[in-house]
């Protein structure tokens, strides 16, 4: 995870109260990583500065110039350009540029690399003058520094697309030679009020971590924020997060339940219990797996061109996982039984799915009966 420690943001604050840079991002770093452990979210297992990585950054930006994917302005700053870029807008459609308008830069679309040194700003000496880190740039160094030419996963807030992204993927893109550097770009959904309205800082209408939790627990929205749709936005309100307590409830009093039956400790005949798990029920649970995979499914791969392994592997699962459940916590049976069921279920199930196309194909003799497709299909 990387911590932006030189920002404009973080610059400003620090000459507005006459404070080293360094202090104020320290003192919001410590105020981020409080409301994370309250919230029981666990530190990535490295987490790198900006300031600490100054002479990564540097190199960076020299091998771009060195290659003419970079140059430098009259002004001492460093732009990259977009130009030799080929690829330029593959996140999203190039918009129009958000760095300021000035007669440096080659393209309208060129953004900042290094920035020349300004009044009350700190700096680095570098071969081609001296300045700070453009945004963009930091995090391309510092990942590049840690994953090399490719990496597959890159998360951010869904603002941070275009131009922040896109410029990332080409900066990366252009110094390892390579025609893509992230695989899976992964953009979260920002956090409203209810009314729809962003909620920032500026807009004065946050609600801390600390204020949450006089309210609700953290698990509770750590539940609310699973139920929504990560790339999509999420309205935090009462009723969402009752919903989330709720459900929240359901939970633990099944993993109550469960401990219990595993530890003989709930008083439960095993006779009573037993048409809560039939094989007949999960092969029916089976069948409904294949119910939900339509004939042109695009689980296909080059070296299983039917995606029958693969879909059998979801399938399997499925059965385990039902099988798991009503074995472990209702029946307690022995490995060998269990095995036994799961075996006997998916050899079924594997059998029902060589003779699918067929079904699709309407060339099975099971075809002529509905009653008998309804039976295999339940």
């Amino acid at each position: 995870m990387g911590i932006t420690d030189i920002d404009d943001k973080i610059i400003k604050m620090a000459h507005d109260t006459k404070t080293d840079f360094r202090a104020v991002a320290k003192q919001y770093e410590l105020e981020f990583w409080m409301d994370m452990s309250k919230l029981n979210v666990k530190k990535p297992l490295i987490i790198t500065k900006v300031s600490d990585h100054i002479s990564t950054i540097e190199s960076f930006v020299k091998q771009l110039i060195d290659i003419g994917a970079a140059y430098i302005g009259s002004d001492g700053s460093v732009y990259f350009d977009t130009s030799k870029y080929t690829h330029y807008g593959k996140l999203q459609k190039s918009q129009e540029s958000t760095e300021i308008k000035n007669h440096e830069k080659k393209n309208e679309m060129d953004f900042a690399l290094w920035k020349r040194h300004k009044p009350n700003e700190p700096f680095w000496e570098t071969s081609w003058g001296i300045g700070r880190p453009g945004w963009h740039i930091e995090c391309s160094a510092m990942v590049s520094k840690i994953f090399g030419s490719q990496l597959d996963f890159h998360a951010g807030g869904i603002d941070l697309k275009f131009p922040h992204h896109e410029n990332e993927e080409a900066q990366s893109c252009s110094f390892h030679g390579t025609k893509q550097w992230a695989n899976y770009w992964i953009h979260i959904g920002h956090l409203h009020v209810k009314g729809d309205n962003k909620m920032s800082k500026s807009l004065q209408n946050t609600i801390s971590i600390p204020q949450l939790l006089k309210s609700y627990n953290a698990n509770t929205f750590r539940m609310a924020c699973l139920m929504s749709h990560y790339r999509y936005t999420m309205e935090y309100c009462d009723e969402m997060m009752k919903t989330a307590e709720d459900v929240m409830i359901k939970f633990i009093y099944f993993l109550k339940d469960a401990n219990l039956y595993v530890n003989n400790s709930q008083n439960q005949n095993v006779a009573v219990l037993w048409p809560d798990f039939s094989r007949d029920r999960s092969r029916q649970a089976s069948w409904r797996v294949v119910g939900n995979v339509a004939p042109n499914e695009t689980c296909r791969c080059p070296s299983d061109p039917s995606g029958v392994g693969k879909f059998k592997g979801v399938a399997r699962w499925r059965v385990c996982a039902r099988l798991a459940i009503h074995s472990y916590i209702r029946l307690r049976p022995t490995y060998a039984q269990m095995m036994k069921w799961t075996n006997e279920i998916t050899f079924e199930f594997f059998n029902f799915y060589e003779i699918a196309p067929a079904l699709w194909n309407n060339s099975s003799p099971l075809h002529k009966n509905k009653n008998d497709i309804h039976d295999w299909c339940l």
